[in-house]
C-alpha cells in the first residue's frame, strides 16, 4: 500500500522549511521533548519529502535498516532537509565528512549509501 504524500510543490523553500519544522514540533509526544522516535520519522519523511527530495527514499531505507538510532533530534531532523537540498543535485560523492558541519547520523548515512546505491 502506498504511503500518503503531501503536495508541497507550491511552497517556496523558506515556507516549506517552516512547515517541515512545524511537522517535527507537532508530532512530538509532548512539548518538552526534543526528539521524535525513529518510527514516526520513517512515516513523516516520505509524506513530506517524496517527490520533492530524491535522497529521502535512501534516508528512509537507512533509518529502517542499519541506522542504530532510535530517535531523531530536532537538529538531525532540520539537517535532513538541508542535506537533501544540498546533495540532491550534487550527489553524495560531493559530501565531505571532514567538514564536520553535519550530524554524525548523516555521516553514517553517506557512508552506507555510497556502499549501497539504489
Amino acid at each position: 500500500m502506498a504511503r500518503p504524500q503531501m503536495d508541497t510543490g507550491f511552497m517556496e523553500h523558506k515556507e516549506f522549511r517552516d512547515f517541515y519544522r512545524f511537522a517535527f514540533k507537532f508530532n512530538r509526544e509532548d512539548a518538552q521533548k526534543k526528539t521524535l522516535d525513529r518510527d514516526t520519522v520513517v512515516v513523516l519523511l516520505p509524506m513530506l519529502l517524496m517527490g520533492r527530495m530524491r535522497l529521502a527514499t535512501q534516508i528512509v531505507r537507512f533509518l529502517t535498516g542499519p541506522c542504530k538510532a532510535t530517535t531523531v533530534s530536532s537538529d538531525e531532523w532540520n539537517s535532513i532537509l538541508e542535506f537533501c537540498r544540498e546533495f540532491d543535485d550534487k550527489g553524495l560523492e560531493a559530501y565531505d565528512s571532514d567538514d564536520g558541519a553535519w550530524p554524525s547520523m548523516l555521516d553514517d548515512f553517506v557512508e552506507w549509501a555510497l556502499k549501497n546505491p539504489e
